[in-house]
């Protein structure tokens, strides 16, 4: 039977081309913003979700693809979005660096959390990474020690 081996082919297919969208889309989206930080609800106040680290410091780690410092502004608050806990408003961004032809715009979340990566066209500060890393190494050991 041809067509029962066409299926999987045709699920992975699609499975990846979902995802290089995402990718394409991830930063540059408000449906797709970068989520570098977030609210405790149960205590219903802002908290840091690893010490050290927002969206600030995730903007001043971001690199061009050469390892140009890039150069960021804060545009506003804008976009509703959807979270669990009801809509929150994201942030947006103009980025710049030297050889960009026009700057660049994308989201951030400080309501919801989950390991910041590079939006496409960027790359991240190696020394942020290894300290998002530990930091997020040692969370996850307390959180087992408990």
């Amino acid at each position: 039977m041809p067509g029962v081996k066409l299926i999987p082919f045709l699920l992975l297919l699609f499975l990846n081309c979902t995802f290089a969208i995402a990718d394409e889309k991830y930063g540059y989206d408000g449906d797709y913003p970068i989520k570098v930080g977030g609210i405790d609800w149960s205590l219903g106040e802002i908290a840091a979700v690893f010490a050290g680290h927002n969206d600030y410091d995730y903007l001043r780690a971001l690199r061009g693809p050469n390892g140009e410092q890039v150069q960021f502004e804060r545009i506003g608050s804008c976009c509703p979005y959807e979270i669990p806990e009801g809509t929150v408003i994201l942030d947006k961004w103009k980025l710049s660096y030297d050889g960009l032809e026009e700057p660049v715009e994308i989201y951030t979340s400080i309501y919801e959390f989950e390991t910041p990566r590079a939006p496409k066209g960027f790359q991240l500060d190696a020394d942020f990474e290894a300290s998002l890393n530990k930091s997020l190494n040692a969370d996850a050991s307390d959180a087992g020690a408990g």
